[in-house]
């Protein structure tokens, strides 16, 4: 096996001794490895705790003589395309220790001698990495609470909700990928970082990039949603009903819960907050309060049949309140919901 990859080693290496090497990504990296470079010191100057450091990636040739590249997966920051030269990986530091060491990789390192290529030995490609001063993430996710009130974080980053990558944080854990295919429960202790995939620009001329922006879990308005329960979105007299349909009419209860979502993608969700129930009438025009038929809930909702709720929480922090609602229709099994000849009803 060792055969085999040190074969495609130096066919490798036949191909990037007569083509482009890399250094130039690392001008501060001597190109001879072998001069006791590593592990090399990158000094952070941010206020974000979590950053993304530059590492050579499969393919990347330091000097084409005498090195080739295996590439460390653990902590990347997105997976490299085939024929990248360059990856990032994300490193957070921790209260108790702001140096820490990173490790990109391990070059091999061939030497020609009479004409033939040897392997030499293996260099580890290694970081120190130091923050320099004190971050503050719960800081920059006061700061940069607005942008997810307004909505407006691709203006803030540059770039649509699509093409960001999310991280996602608990407070003194690490940090993991935004997976979207999950449907989980949010921390309140959990902190968001953004940041935008770094370019050719990136790559050239500098050793780490910052996230773009920092939030908290709770700066979020989430959408009130039922989970594992299938509905279909009916327009209705103005309003937008999420219609879900019952095998049959009588009593059900419900969990709420509570969609942090932005862009299309859902962030994870949650029961914290109050949500206001209300009964709901159908009139000839238009929708309307059933009064004195209101009610509270932190997590779980009861119907009494085919009707029409109303569930509605204020998204707030100090300075600002936002009311969040959705009416959500519970009638028959059928393709015909046939909402106008539903009745909606309360009870004396």
């Amino acid at each position: 096996m060792y055969f085999i990859v040190t074969v495609l080693a130096l066919v490798e290496l036949s191909i990037y001794s007569q083509g482009t090497t890399h250094e130039h990504l690392f001008p501060d990296i001597p190109k001879n490895l072998e001069t006791g470079t590593f592990p090399y010191d990158i000094t952070i100057y941010s206020r974000s705790d979590v950053v993304a450091v530059k590492c050579p990636t499969t393919g990347y040739h330091h000097n084409s003589e005498i090195s080739y590249f295996y590439r460390n997966d653990d902590y990347i920051l997105y997976k490299p395309l085939p024929k990248a030269i360059i990856g990032w990986k994300k490193i957070k530091t921790l209260d108790y220790r702001k140096i820490r060491t990173l490790f990109c990789g391990e070059t091999e390192i061939y030497k020609t001698v009479n004409g033939t290529s040897i392997h030499f030995g293996a260099t580890r490609w290694e970081y120190t990495i130091t923050w320099k001063d004190n971050p503050d993430p719960n800081k920059l996710a006061i700061e940069g609470k607005e942008y997810a009130y307004s909505e407006s974080i691709p203006e803030k980053c540059g770039l649509s909700i699509e093409d960001l990558i999310i991280l996602q944080i608990k407070r003194d854990g690490q940090p993991h990928n935004l997976d979207i295919s999950k449907t989980e429960e949010v921390s309140d202790e959990l902190l968001f970082y953004f940041f935008k995939k770094p370019n050719e620009t990136d790559e050239l001329n500098y050793m780490y990039v910052e996230p773009c922006l920092v939030l908290d879990a709770f700066n979020f308005c989430p959408q009130i949603t039922i989970l594992d329960l299938e509905h279909t979105t009916v327009q209705y007299k103005g309003y937008q009903i999420l219609a879900f349909k019952l095998n049959e009419d009588k009593e059900t209860t419900f969990n709420i819960a509570l969609n942090l979502q932005i862009g299309g993608r859902s962030l994870g969700y949650y029961n914290k907050d109050n949500v206001a129930i209300t009964r709901m009438l159908n009139f000839k025009n238009t929708i309307d309060y059933a009064p004195m038929y209101s009610d509270y809930s932190d997590s779980t909702f009861t119907i009494f049949g085919y009707e029409l709720v109303q569930l509605e929480y204020y998204c707030k922090d100090e300075e600002i309140e936002t009311p969040r609602s959705r009416l959500l229709f519970f009638g028959p099994k059928d393709d015909n919901l046939q909402l106008e000849e539903r009745i909606y009803r309360y009870y004396d």
